[in-house]
């Protein structure tokens, strides 16, 4: 029976009632306690215990919310720090962007100045990732080369072709030599001996033969098997640094140029030191024979140039024009005129015969390393201080093109026996071939 008397039935006629409804399937009145009921009933027989679990609802509702909002404050906090560190980000981008176009600027100015070397350092030091067309468009105007010969862990102080154009000599501070496929641009071999800088290279005029001078303490000049790479001997003398060497056309002699101011003229079959020459006090920094071989040219570091009787070691004339010391000169091919680069940033072109000054030519910005004639005496090749190479037109003075590819000094310059190719070595360490006609880098 229930308990609660609100819950009985208050007669048997309410009873019979509530059976007949039943019994017609209609809703009747009795029913089970609902759980609203029970909980009411719980919470009056256990108010001690209902209130606990009351507060203990609360409390965790309450605790739901406070999470809820720290939760919501903690995120909106860390929204807050990744918009400042992408605003922080994007400022540093739109930083370093400025820094890289404003870079970019000083680079069109330095070419603008002719400055290359600097212009290409600037372009070399920027991001990668800032780089643009317009990186690409400088990149393009400082270096039209496309292939470059890589091998020496030094400076590249000479280059010399093979007679028949077949293979290329390179010298270099690394205290090696290497031979060059000319065609291909693959690496023969590697010449071993010197103990210190190799300052020079020259062939034979049948091939067979490689001459090489150093700056070593025993200032040496070796000559080689130029098919085998054996050294053939090593020829000593000298007291200073051997500067410059050259093979006389006929291939007999050797002639060579050092800091102890003294020219050498050698045996260039049996290494015998034929006579020896002083200068002035400067050193002997170029010697080239003349096409005959009937003269000796010599540059000197006191800005002069000696032209010397290759037979006897009598000075025959003194040319005076340049204001720094002479790095290079060469004989035209028909010996009429003589070409000579000087620290001063200037060619000049002389009147072999006479000494007379014909020309002075003018456009690089640093000083003239190297010089060379083309084959046909069309074309004056000059390597420079600034970073650039420059054909000039002999016979006018007027300069025909410049060629930009080398991140450092020029230090020497060879045409190819063809007049095809221009071999140029530079302070970056590498060789580079260039299209003597277009001024384009052969690729290889």
């Amino acid at each position: 029976m229930e308990k609660d008397r609100d819950r009985r039935y208050q007669s048997a006629a309410d009873l019979g009632k509530d059976i007949s409804r039943y019994l017609a399937e209609e809703p009747i009145e009795a029913r089970p306690p609902s759980f609203a009921y029970q909980l009411r009933l719980f919470a009056r027989r256990n108010r001690g215990v209902f209130a606990w679990m009351a507060t203990a609802a609360a409390t965790l509702v309450l605790a739901t919310i406070a999470s809820t909002y720290f939760a919501v404050r903690e995120g909106l906090a860390r929204v807050e720090a990744t918009n400042a560190l992408v605003d922080r980000d994007a400022a540093l981008s739109e930083a370093h962007r400025q820094a890289y176009l404003t870079n970019i600027h000083a680079v069109d100015l330095a070419i603008q100045m002719n400055d290359f070397v600097s212009a290409r350092r600037r372009l070399d030091s920027a991001p990668e990732h800032l780089r643009r067309w317009e990186w690409h468009f400088l990149h393009n105007r400082l270096d039209q080369s496309v292939a470059t010969l890589r091998g020496h862990t030094g400076v590249v102080t000479s280059v010399a072709f093979s007679p028949d154009g077949a293979r290329l000599a390179t010298g270099s501070e690394d205290k090696t030599v290497k031979l060059w496929d000319a065609a291909t641009g693959e690496e023969i071999t590697t010449l071993r001996g010197h103990t210190r800088s190799v300052s020079s290279v020259a062939f034979s005029a049948d091939g067979a033969r490689l001459a090489t001078g150093s700056r070593s303490g025993n200032s040496t000049v070796k000559l080689w098997d130029a098919v085998t790479g054996e050294e053939i001997m090593t020829l000593r003398g000298y007291t200073g640094y051997v500067y410059s060497l050259a093979f006389s056309p006929d291939g007999a002699h050797v002639a060579t140029g050092s800091q102890d101011s003294t020219v050498k003229i050698w045996d260039a079959v049996t290494g015998e030191e034929i006579m020896t020459w002083r200068g002035d006090k400067a050193g002997i920094s170029s010697v080239a024979f003349s096409p005959d071989g009937a003269r000796l040219a010599t540059g000197s570091s006191d800005s002069t140039v000696k032209l010397w009787d290759a037979a006897t070691g009598e000075e025959i004339m003194t040319l005076r024009g340049h204001t720094e010391g002479v790095t290079s000169l060469a004989f035209s091919p028909d010996g009429d005129r003589l070409a000579t680069g000087s620290r001063d940033s200037t060619v000049k072109l002389w009147d072999a015969a006479t000494g007379e000054e014909i020309t002075t030519l003018r456009g690089h910005t640093g000083g003239v390393r190297s010089v060379a004639f083309s084959p046909d005496g069309a074309r004056l090749a000059t390597g420079s201080g600034d970073g650039t190479v420059k054909l000039w037109d002999p016979a006018t003075g007027d300069e025909i093109t410049t060629l930009r590819g080398h991140t450092d000094r020029v230090s020497s310059v060879a045409f190819s026996p063809d007049g095809a190719r221009l071999a140029t070595g530079s302070w970056d360490n590498t060789v580079k071939l260039w299209d003597a006609a277009t001024g384009e880098e052969i690729t290889t």
